[in-house]
């Protein structure tokens, strides 16, 4: 069994497909892998089976950064030849959020809505006393 962790973009909002047994959302996700001097996206498709995800669902749009971790999977078309990567997900986290429209920022949607004030300053001695 060979595990993948993948941190990558949501290339599409997700497809949905539920037959009489199971449920399975499948999702295309782009990594960005380094070569040389560029950047090459490659694209993997993420599968989610069952009601595990279904409280991210509306969270899934694409564009969002994501963290999939699960098995790795390659197949290949015998008609075409081409090479299809899949990865079965079994745990997905969204790691940034797209802000829903006409609404304002708050803190459910953006992690940075929260800014800490910086500590006030101290002079734990007076201009006189040496404390050494």
């Amino acid at each position: 069994m060979l595990k993948l962790s993948i941190i990558g973009n949501l290339g599409a909002d997700p497809q949905y497909k539920e037959t009489e047994n199971q449920k399975m959302i499948k999702l295309s996700v782009g990594v960005g892998v380094r070569r040389k001097k560029e950047t090459v996206t490659q694209w993997l498709d993420v599968i989610l089976f069952g009601n595990q995800f279904d409280r991210i669902l509306p969270l899934l749009v694409k564009g969002v950064k994501l963290y999939v971790f699960g098995n790795f999977d390659i197949n290949v078309d015998a008609n075409t030849g081409k090479t299809y990567w899949n990865l079965i997900a079994d745990a997905i986290q969204v790691l940034s959020q797209k802000k829903p429209e006409n609404t304002e920022p708050t803190g459910k949607y953006f992690s940075h809505a929260f800014k800490p004030q910086a500590p006030k300053q101290t002079n734990a001695f007076a201009d006189d006393e040496i404390p050494f």
